[in-house]
């Protein structure tokens, strides 16, 4: 290994000082065959950089065994100390990563080469490694790809590459492997070929640089050269006798990732299929991949494992015993402060009929007790007697005992029923968490007790007695450790044999020997007795493992010569400090511990658990070998329970899931529904037909409140549904439904854990990378705990029953319960039914920060609400005087696509930046919901809740909550947007709209006062909630309920202020009271907005024709651009409020309950005044809240965007880092008259640009090394007015209600104003026409006259430019119409009236005092705007709310560009 490292090193060299690429690799070969072991280097080709790997990869063993074939060695190997030394190899270099030289002209083939997995009982047919003397190059249906790898997509153009994309792709087919060409999705030069082999397993990739796009593939048979030519007309050539070297997967060790890295991976193990998001930015679907596709290598120092390393061991079985059961539940009274006391049940049981031994024997066991303050007494060997006594009923017995500190061996048996026992009790220097030998023998006359092979203690105390006529009945009774090699004989050994098979196994037939157990399983997972005798022994429990070991590697240690083949064995050695690098692969383990690095609350030095990528999978299923028959249209299956059990390393009883070809089957229910785990786009109003979403069930379990039909869940009786299975526990007999997978011996997975990680008392513990599968985490009183860039899927299944159904408890759930400052950072909870996906009680200070929650819970009648409770401590309650509350945290939160309640976040919690999504609550819930203490001193900002069903946001509680803080809030599509009982509330910056009921609901009632603890909730009501709070720059459309304090009548209510009060005093916008008849519909504050997201653009097509006639919505896609558009009464319609919009991070007068995040947060308003509503206009943060992804996503406008306006606000979201210090964002806009990239730093999103009128154009986002999609929108070749109004210009003059109105009419001493903005890119290239739409002409028999306004400025705001008191006469003459067409748009060519970009405004009005007539204004809509009233069930679904908000645009006036020839 030296040799190669050196060997790297002067390539290093080499290149360095200008080395040619043929010279180093020529350098490599040369002194490659001066090795031991050759190792066969491919051929150089001149387009080709391959770099050998120094030393080969074994291929992993079969899953389903446990125990591996162990390479030839003459005896077992025993690991105490006393017996064995253990080298430590020096510690090599982690990894060496080489420059990539690149010859020219032939571009460079990088490849990434898929190693061999485990071999399988019936393995898919792998290429011929005979090459076929040609490829075959065919044109295939563009849309027949296989899955596309991660980073990746599909790139067939015709040429030129403006046009369309291709309808068929070139591919290749060679060897049984056919090639596809695909390019990556940051759109670099370069393609990816990926060879599939079974027409869609991915065989290999590998990347040609060069070109970006594929168009066509030719061959030279002559040359043997394949040709890639891209939509530009670059070509890029290879050898294609390189390709095939390239691609077998045999040896290639080297590999690229999807960034780019060039980094080392070793036999990966097959992953389930990369997850993509959901999360709808219109009427498409953004799917790129979550997972991160870099790979890391290990630092200097990190101790490895790696699951591939097990063939270069031989593994020899121990058990091992816990305070864990099977399903990772703790066993004894973990309720202490400090340290729980273990009541252990792991055990195994001796046969009843054991023989008793005589006065002549011997016990010898290998023995590895863990450390535990709490656990001071402990049996080995002996009965159900406790180990702390003298029981004169005791067989031979050996215990170990902890007095003073003073580890003791106690050795003896009982003597009968008239006296106590016998025994010896002996101080030793035995260390703990370490293997000894121990025997115990007696010859009749002499007892004598050895240690690692020394004699510690020989008497004659029983000389001449005989031990009472018991059996030996069990092996390890209340222990914590590891057993290995229990023998028990009838003789009495003496020191030299006991040191003869020291550290040997047995043959079994040895003279004296009654049982033998060196803790081998049989096909009933019984301990095997290989003594003469067959006395298997019953495991309840305790764990089958295994202790790794070769000639080279005594002992695995965590180097890269001697890496740990398991996790647990790396976690057994680990120290304070002690960081272990995790190779790719599934690791079917669990992880429970107690006592690990506990520092109490203190923050100290970690234990880390890093791993290599995103593909480690920490698993709770394991591979189900049995072979499958069709009976009657289903697939049946006879399980064999053993090989689960040496699959898991414990005894297996229950199936709990299972996945065919890596998908998720479905338990057998009542009620049929497709796959949870496919991707929907539906929404509460628009469920895609056939989810759990659409089919609205209910859990199998009676629940508390609710009635309904009990069902068990896998009922074979319920069996009749494609991907549905059911498990016959009595016959060990499962039974699928055939969908798309078929089960064959090789690709069927079971669940069958529940929980892969319990830890308890311990701190200081980093988990990263990792990806829990199948099964849930738990940590107890646990401090200082991370879990960072990890996955967790399936945590929980409905049909896991051993808790009671019905139970609520934290054990149903991935949860943290107590400690102190415990961290979930940048992960994902998916798939988690019918429990908590994450839930933090009692534990203080706990902080979620970018975390994703989809696909998880199926029922509408359970709440497992994500979030934090009773986070204090000192007192009973948390409203007691001696309690201390330590702040929650929930930051960057995504929660899509779910049927469960929102973020219930915990006491004085901060809520920021959270997008609550298509929530499919069906409860009492909401998509935040904060009780009566969860509202006290607490923080929401800067988050949307969207579409959740039914509440967007509630302070709840019958006695409900004081003194939150709420600001910079969208809140839409839902039953009430915001519902804040209590008082002292400090709301602002609120947007509310498109609700069934209340938009902002602050009611005097169900408030109590401050008396937390003296209230029942009835007669403590005193009706004075909500007349302290403040609500202030905030948006309402229909209902605001608010009893203010600060009114003289408090039986006023919104409803009957002011519009002037509203909006100059409070900077609020309310709807109903900007009505003029104050009668439905109301005046809707989309109009107000650039372009909002809108809850009917989520119905289905025959719920909008029902209501509109036709759907509104056809074009375009979703908006979340909630900044006031240009012209807006919104904008400079607020009031400063310190500390929120001012540009100061505190109010010094009344401070807020949470300090700003980063410096500069709270952003100073823009303009003359703060703007109303959740943004300001022209800021350039534009803040997304909600996951972060890895690279930029979230384009405002959304990706596909029409009617663009030609002025615009470019805006996306920041990938996820841990530190934003320094991140600049690469910003590239291509299109029309605009080829530029602008650098913006953190937090800057937002780039204004100008375009031309009816274009498309492209953008992307690149921060660091990762690149966003190309987004794509279209320009709006028209522009509509920023304002226009009809006025009455011979009445008083009187400020004009900023509402909307349908009509522009026209009549006698009646104008209409219409104001726009030209655009900056107009210029005289165009020919500009104002367009009208007529609405009703009553009489036309003069003219109507086209006015030039001149006053600058006006506007429908309240204030000194309101239109209503203006001087109506600055008008000049332009043109005059004398035909209008009823039925035809009236278009007016106003060019030569247009002498400048910016701000210009027309009035009309008639010549004849008796004509009247009006046009459509830009807010027409269809309908008027009238809402209707939902029934559930109808084509709306259960809860929408019907809104009347469609606009008709194509009727609004406007002026449109066209460009002149």
């Amino acid at each position: 290994m030296n040799k190669v490292i050196t060997l790297l090193i002067t390539l290093l060299l080499l290149v360095a000082c200008g080395g040619t690429s043929e010279e180093v690799v020529q350098a490599v070969e040369d002194d490659l065959q001066n090795q031991p072991t050759p190792t066969q280097t491919p051929k150089p080709e001149p387009t080709t950089t391959l770099i050998p790997k120094p030393t080969a990869t074994a291929t992993p063993a079969p899953e389903p065994t446990p125990t591996p074939t162990p390479t030839p060695t003459p005896s077992k190997i025993i690991g105490f100390t006393a017996i064995i030394p253990s080298p430590t190899p020096l510690q090599e270099p982690t990894s060496i990563i080489l420059p990539i030289i690149t010859p020219t002209p032939l571009p460079t083939i990088i490849a990434i080469a898929k190693p061999t997995v485990d071999p399988k009982p019936t393995p898919t047919p792998t290429p011929s490694q005979i090459p076929d003397e040609h490829p075959e190059i065919v044109f295939v249906d563009s849309k027949s790809h296989p899955d596309i790898p991660s980073g990746l997509k599909k790139s067939c153009w015709i040429k030129p590459y403006s046009g369309p994309e291709s309808p068929t792709c070139p591919i290749f087919t060679w060897n049984q492997v056919t090639y596809w060409v695909y390019n990556f999705t940051d759109n670099r030069q370069s393609l990816a070929i990926v060879g599939y082999i079974a027409g869609t397993e991915v065989w290999s990739i590998a990347r040609i640089e060069g070109v970006r796009s594929i168009t066509d593939i030719t061959i030279d048979k002559e040359t043997k050269t394949l040709t890639f030519i891209d939509a530009t007309n670059t070509k890029a050539s290879v050898n294609y006798s390189t390709i095939f070297e390239t691609f077998t997967g045999v040896g290639a060790t080297r590999v690229i990732s999807m960034t780019g890295l060039l980094l080392e991976q070793q036999a990966p193990t097959p992953t389930p299929t990369p997850i993509v998001i959901p999360l709808q930015y219109g009427n498409n679907t953004t799917q790129m991949p979550i997972n991160n596709p870099i790979r890391y290598s290990p630092l200097f120092g990190e101790k490895i494992v790696d699951k591939s390393s097990r063939n270069q061991y031989s593994s020899n079985n121990y058990a091992h015993f816990d305070s864990f059961n099977f399903h990772g539940d703790y066993q004894g009274n973990n309720a202490q402060e400090l340290t729980p006391i273990p009541d252990p049940t792991d055990i195994v049981t001796l046969p009843s009929n054991f023989p008793v031994l005589g006065n002549v024997f011997t016990l010898e066991v290998q023995v590895y007790s863990a450390a535990h303050d709490n656990l001071n007494h402990r049996t080995i060997i002996g009965n159900d007697a406790n180990p702390t006594g003298r029981e004169k009923d005791r067989p031979p017995t050996i215990t170990f005992n902890k007095v003073n500190g003073v580890n003791q061996i106690r050795y003896g048996f009982g003597v009968g029923p008239d006296s106590k026992g016998k025994r010896r009790i002996i101080n030793t220097d035995m260390s703990e968490n370490q293997w000894h030998h121990v025997a115990f023998t007696f010859d009749g006359t002499t007892t004598k007790l050895y240690l690692d092979g020394a004699e510690i203690d020989s008497s004659d105390f029983a000389t001449g007695l005989t031990p009472h006529p018991v059996p030996i009945s069990v092996i390890g009774r209340k222990f914590l450790g590891k057993m290995d090699e229990v023998r028990i004989w009838n003789i009495a050994r003496t020191q030299e044999s006991i040191q003869s098979t020291l550290t040997s196994e047995l043959i079994g037939d040895e003279l004296g020997l009654v049982a033998y157990y060196p803790m081998e399983v049989n096909q009933d997972w019984k301990l095997i007795d290989k003594g003469p005798n067959n006395y298997h022994a019953t495991i309840t429990n305790a764990e089958i493992l295994q202790r790794h070991t070769s000639s080279d590697c005594p002992k695995a240690n965590g180097t890269l010569a001697c890496p740990y083949p398991t996790i647990r064995e790396a976690l057994d050695d680990a120290q304070t400090g002690t960081s272990i690098f995790v190779k790719d692969g599934r690791y079917p383990e669990v992880i429970f511990k107690e006592l690990f690095n506990q520092s109490y609350e203190t923050n100290g030095p970690k234990i880390t658990l890093r791993g290599e990528s995103s593909n480690v999978i920490l698993d709770g299923t394991v591979p189900l070998t049995s072979t499958w028959e069709l009976v009657n249209g289903r697939y049946e299956a006879s399980v064999n329970m053993n090989q689960l059990s040496n699959a898991a390393n414990v005894k297996v009883e229950d199936i709990y899931g299972l996945w065919v070809d890596e998908r998720y089957m479905i338990p057998a229910m009542p009620v049929n529904f497709t796959n949870p785990t496919d991707i929907t786009t539906g929404t509460q109003n628009n469920p895609e037909i056939g989810t759990i979403f659409e089919k609205n069930l209910t859990a199998p379990y009676e629940y508390p409140g609710m009635v309904q039909d009990t069902y068990i869940v896998g009922d074979i009786n319920n069996l009749d549904a494609a991907e549905e299975w059911s498990f016959d526990k009595v016959n060990n007999k499962l039974y699928l439904m055939p969908g798309n997978k078929i089960p064959n011996t090789t690709n069927v997975r079971v669940r069958v854990r529940t929980k892969l990680l319990n830890i308890e008392f311990s701190d200081n513990l980093e988990f990263k990378n990792l990806h829990l599968f199948a099964g849930s985490f738990s940590f107890l009183k646990c401090s200082f705990i991370l879990l960072e860039n990890s996955k967790f899927s399936h945590s929980w299944e409905v049909g896991i029953n051993y808790i009671s159904p019905s139970s609520a408890g934290w054990d149903r759930a991935n949860f943290i319960k107590g400690g102190t400052n415990n961290t979930v950072r940048n992960g994902i909870f998916q798939y988690i039914n019918d429990a908590f996906a994450l839930k933090f009680w009692y534990s203080m200070n706990p902080l979620a920060e970018n975390v994703l929650f989809q696909y998880n819970d199926w029922f509408k009648n359970t709440v497992w609400a994500p979030g934090a409770s009773d986070n204090f401590r000192g007192g009973n309650k948390w409203y007691d005087s001696t309690s201390i509350i330590g702040e929650s945290i929930f930051r960057y939160v995504t929660m899509d696509q779910n049927h469960t309640g929102g973020i219930q976040p915990g006491l004085e919690s901060l809520v920021e930046y959270a997008r609550i999504q298509n929530q499919y609550i069906n409860i009492d819930g909401s998509g935040i919901q904060r009780t009566v203490g969860n509202a006290i001193k607490s923080t929401t900002r800067y988050s949307w809740l969207l579409d959740t069903n039914r509440n967007g946001m509630r302070l709840d509680s019958k006695c409900a909550g004081t003194d939150a803080v709420i600001h910079n809030v969208v809140s839409a599509g839902n039953k009430r947007a915001f519902r804040l009982k209590g008082d002292r509330h400090r709301s602002f910056h609120l947007l509310a709209y498109d609700t069934n009921q209340n938009d902002i609901s602050m009611p005097k009632n169900k408030y109590c006062g401050e008396d937390w603890g003296n209230h029942d909730g009835v007669n403590s009501e005193n009706m004075l909630g909500n007349f302290n709070s403040q609500l202030l720059n905030t948006v309402a459309e229909k209902k605001l309920d608010w009893h203010m304090l600060d009114i003289d009548n408090p039986n006023i209510t919104v409803q009957n202020l002011s519009n002037e009060f509203l909006l100059n005093e409070s900077g609020i916008w309310y709807g109903r009271t900007l009505d003029e008849d104050k009668i439905p519909p109301f005046t809707y504050p989309h109009f107000e907005l650039q372009d909002p997201w809108v809850e009917n653009r989520y119905r289905p097509n025959e719920s909008l024709e029902a209501q509109f006639g036709l759907n509104p919505f056809i074009n375009g896609v979703q908006g979340f651009d909630f900044r006031p558009r240009k012209g807006s009464t919104l904008i400079d319609g607020g009031i400063t409020i310190p500390g929120i919009n001012d540009g100061q991070d505190i109010n010094s007068t009344n401070p807020l309950n949470h300090s700003t995040s980063y410096a500069g947060q709270h952003r100073k308003f823009v303009g003359n005044a703060p703007d109303i509503g959740a943004y300001e206009y022209g800021d350039s943060v534009y803040w997304i809240p909600g996951f972060r992804y890895y690279y930029p996503t979230v384009p405002i406008p959304s990706d596909g965007a029409v009617d663009v306006p030609m002025e615009y606000g470019l805006a996306f979201n920041y990938p996820w880092k841990t530190d934003y210090s320094n991140i600049i964002a690469q910003v590239t806009i291509n299109g029309p008259g605009v080829n530029k990239t602008v650098s913006l730093n953190y937090p800057n999103n937002v780039v204004f640009e100008t375009f031309l009128p009816g274009q498309t154009y492209t953008w992307s986002v690149k921060v660091g090394d990762v690149s966003s999609q190309i987004w794509s929108f279209t320009v709006a070749n028209k522009i509509h007015p920023l304002n226009d109004r009809s006025v009455n210009i011979n009445a008083d003059d009187e400020k004009l209600i900023p509402n909307h109105n349908k009509s522009l009419n026209l009549s006698d001493g009646v104008l209409s104003f219409l104001k726009f903005d030209i655009p900056s890119p107009i210029n005289s290239n165009y020919d500009i026409y104002l367009n009208l739409t007529p609405e009703t002409i009553n009489t036309l028999n003069g003219q109507i006259m086209l006015y030039k306004y001149n006053y600058q400025g006006w506007g429908e705001n309240l204030d000194d430019n309101n239109i209503g008191i203006l001087d109506h006469n600055l008008l000049t003459p332009l043109k005059s119409i004398s035909q209008v067409n009823p039925s035809s748009l009236l278009s007016i060519n106003i060019t030569d009236y247009i002498d400048a970009t910016g701000e210009v405004s027309f009035a009309l009005g008639v010549v004849n005092p008796n004509d009247q007539l009006s046009f459509y204004s830009k807010e027409k809509m269809f309908t008027d705007g009238v809402d209707i009233y939902v029934q559930p069930g109808d084509l709306l679904g259960p809860s929408g709310n019907g809104s009347g908000y469609a606009p008709q645009i194509d009727v609004w006036p406007n002026i449109s560009f066209v460009e002149k020839n």
